[in-house]
C-alpha cells in the first residue's frame, strides 16, 4: 500500500542511532580539529556546524522521528539552534575586541545579518503559538541564513582558505543540506 512504512525494528532503530549520533559528532569535530586553536575560529566553526545541525534536523524531521523520539528530535534541534546563535554571537564580540582581526572583506557583513535574522527566526518558532501560520514561513528563513553563512565562509574563511579537506567538509554540508531541503518540499 502506498504511503505506507514499515516499522523498524529495535536492532534498526539502534543501528540508525548509532549512525546517526556518529555522524552529528563527526561533523562537530571535523572542522574544530581543522581549524587553529584561536578562539574566534573555533566559535566560528562550532556555530556553522551546529546550524548545520539545525538545518538537519529541521530538514529530515519526521525521518529522524522513527529513530528517535519525536520529543529528543525538537529538542536537539531547539537546543542546536540556540548553541549556534550564541557561538554566532561569542565569534563576533571576540572579532570585536581586536584580539583576532582578519583583513577586511565586504563579506564580513553576511554575519551580523545572520545573527539578526536568527534572533527573528527564533523568536518567530517561540511566539509561534500567536504567530499562528506565519511563524513557519518566518523560520524557513533559517536555509537562506544557512546558505549566507557557507558563502561568507568561503569567501572569508581563513581556515577554509587553508585547508583544501575543510572546503570539502564544508561543501558536503552545503549539498546535505541542500538534499535535505529538497527531501523537506519534495515530501510536503
Amino acid at each position: 500500500m502506498e504511503g505506507t512504512r514499515r516499522k523498524l525494528s529495535s536492532g534498526q532503530r539502534t543501528f540508525l542511532r548509532v549512525i546517526v549520533l556518529l555522524a552529528a559528532a563527526a561533523t562537530l569535530a571535523l572542522p574544530v580539529a581543522l581549524a587553529s586553536k584561536r578562539p574566534a575560529k573555533v566559535f566560528a566553526m562550532l556555530a556553522f556546524a551546529f546550524i548545520f545541525h539545525n538545518i538537519m534536523t529541521g530538514a529530515l524531521s519526521r525521518p529522524l522521528y522513527r529513530i528517535f523520539k519525536a520529543k529528543s528530535v525538537q529538542l536537539y534541534h531547539r537546543v542546536s539552534g540556540a548553541l549556534g546563535f550564541t557561538l554566532g554571537v561569542l565569534h563576533m564580540l571576540y572579532l570585536l575586541t581586536g584580539v583576532d582581526v582578519y583583513a577586511y572583506n565586504k563579506a564580513w557583513i553576511i554575519g551580523p545579518v545572520a545573527l539578526v535574522l536568527l534572533a527573528v527566526t527564533m523568536t518567530a518558532a517561540l511566539a509561534r503559538k500567536k504567530l499562528c501560520k506565519v511563524w513557519r514561513t518566518i523560520h524557513q528563513l533559517n536555509y537562506l541564513i544557512f546558505a549566507g553563512l557557507l558563502v561568507k565562509a568561503f569567501i572569508i574563511g581563513s581556515n577554509l582558505q587553508a585547508y583544501r579537506g575543510l572546503r570539502i567538509v564544508f561543501a558536503s554540508y552545503g549539498v546535505m543540506a541542500g538534499l535535505a531541503l529538497a527531501y523537506r518540499v519534495y515530501r510536503r
